[in-house]
């Protein structure tokens, strides 16, 4: 049921790929997991993919990896896309709640989410 909903939500974002993110293919680069922008980005990704949940618990961010980076040059603006892989863990908070996942306590089991954010 969680592996199913989770499926649900990757689909729901648009942002489901089997492979992991390619490295330095078609202008994407490999990205530092440390970097502010990459560690906000993930964060954002997290809120929204909360914040689109429908039954369930919180996720919280366990672990970020796997950070790759492509940056696209417009006319009149820049946009980066981020590739990240996100271990999250639920917890105590229901999704009902619609708190912030930085201010809910931790449950004991655990996922492993891949996703991609436009900025």
């Amino acid at each position: 049921m969680k592996t199913c909903v989770l499926l649900s939500l990757l689909l729901a974002l648009g942002c489901v790929t089997i492979n992991g993110a390619p490295v330095e293919h078609d202008g994407i680069k490999p990205g530092s997991c440390e970097d502010a922008s990459t560690k906000a980005a993930a964060e954002l990704a997290l809120t929204k993919i909360n914040l689109d949940r429908k039954e369930g618990y919180i996720f919280s961010l366990h672990r970020l990896s796997n950070a790759h980076i492509k940056t696209y040059h417009r006319s009149l603006e820049n946009s980066v896309l981020f590739y990240l892989t996100l271990d999250v863990v639920e917890t105590n908070c229901s999704v009902l709640s619609r708190k912030d996942w930085k201010s809910c306590e931790i449950r004991l089991s655990s996922f492993q989410l891949k996703a991609f954010l436009r900025s």
